[in-house]
């Protein structure tokens, strides 16, 4: 990854302001353009917060900035719980998303096939740990904002199980993971019923959480 590429990356970022998430819960509502950047604030935290030394930093923030390119074009981001309830949303999703890392890639340079390629594929520290930051970043935005939000158990659940996702898919952030989950836990239970299943993967026993949470420390 170049110096160059990641410029490249940024100079693509206003592209996303036109592009809303939540379409269908507007109290979380915010464009692809603001979580890219809540992302890389969040990265900034996370490494420093849990002294991680073995990422590539420019492989990162081009990952973090390329992660929703494919989206560019759409009014609206397909949310995570109606692509993992009807597989013919999260088909014609993925189709559009091709199409147009396709034609941004014809323009600005066929590395953004790779950056796309390595992000699904997961299979590089950089890649799941941009996987991780992208669900912590989406659910700190719900539970920060209000999960009462939520019209159903089952999206309450869901939203739950997508943050306690983020540290099985990086176990470094269980710590950052656990702290969110006993944050949000009592406003949760106001409205839903709390699954005692809703446990933090790679948490280690003897971690003690820190409260508030602030991405500044």
């Amino acid at each position: 990854m170049t110096k160059e590429q990641v410029k490249k990356l940024h100079e693509l970022q206003p592209l996303q302001k036109k592009v809303n998430r939540f379409k269908r819960e507007p109290a979380y509502r915010e464009t692809n353009f603001d979580h890219v950047h809540k992302m890389l604030d969040l990265f900034a935290y996370v490494v420093k917060r849990f002294q991680i030394k073995d990422v590539d930093h420019d492989k990162v923030t081009a990952l973090i900035l390329s992660h929703d390119l494919g989206e560019v074009g759409m009014p609206f981001d397909v949310g995570a719980f109606e692509k993992a309830n009807c597989e013919k949303t999260a088909e014609k999703k993925a189709k559009k998303e091709g199409l147009t890392i396709m034609a941004l890639a014809a323009e600005h340079g066929a590395f953004l096939f790779d950056l796309t390629d390595e992000y699904e594929e997961q299979k590089t520290r950089e890649s799941t740990l941009v996987k991780a930051l992208d669900r912590l970043d989406a659910q700190m935005r719900i539970f920060g904002v209000g999960i009462h939000h939520e019209p159903t158990q089952d999206k309450a659940d869901f939203a739950m199980k997508n943050l306690l996702s983020a540290s099985e898919i990086f176990p470094e952030v269980a710590e950052l993971v656990e702290q969110i989950r006993q944050q949000a836990k009592p406003e949760f239970e106001k409205k839903f019923k709390w699954n005692p299943e809703f446990v933090t993967p790679n948490l280690k026993k003897d971690t003690a959480t820190r409260q508030p949470l602030n991405r500044q420390e």
